[in-house]
């Protein structure tokens, strides 16, 4: 692609590139153009400025959060970057798993949508739903939402509250 014509950046580890490509399709599938690597890194160009480039030129970041992402220092990079540039991010949690202390200290004030109940595919279109009301500069209820936790599974009875953006 190359392009900078996108709204969305998908963040996400190597090995939960179903998850990513699953958003990514339903995103695009409704007109919202998406970037991620590798798909969408130029032959032959720098990946980390490609990465930077993208992230910057992102509204929102999709951010997929698992037991993989939770240990790649690459996804702490984009996101810290993210957070940086005040890209607003929706994390979404596809595994159960406590926040590492690194992404804690980036992620904590958002809320989460949690999509860990299978299957993945019946979370699509509140994933959809919350990325188009964050691109429309709506507040969003991204319901069911839950906290990141650091050391103890996470509480499913939060409220419901809305994306924030992650610099606040």
């Amino acid at each position: 692609m190359g392009a900078m014509n996108h709204k969305v950046f998908i963040c996400y580890a190597h090995s939960d590139v179903g998850y990513a490509d699953s958003i990514c399709r339903k995103l695009e599938d409704s007109g919202i153009v998406c970037w991620m690597a590798p798909r969408d890194i130029s032959p032959s160009k720098d990946w980390a400025e490609e990465i930077i480039d993208a992230i910057s030129s992102a509204v929102i970041m999709v951010f997929v959060f698992s037991s993989n992402s939770n240990r790649s220092p690459q996804v702490r990079r984009e996101v810290e970057r993210a957070v940086n540039k005040g890209v607003r991010i929706l994390p979404l949690r596809v595994e159960d798993v406590p926040l590492s202390k690194s992404l804690e200290y980036f992620v904590s004030t958002p809320h989460w949508l949690d999509a860990v109940t299978p299957p993945f595919e019946a979370h699509l279109d509140k994933i959809r739903e919350c990325v188009e009301g964050v691109l429309a500069g709506l507040s969003v209820d991204c319901s069911p939402a839950v906290t990141p936790t650091i050391s103890r599974a996470p509480s499913k009875s939060m409220p419901p509250v809305s994306i924030a953006r992650a610099a606040e």
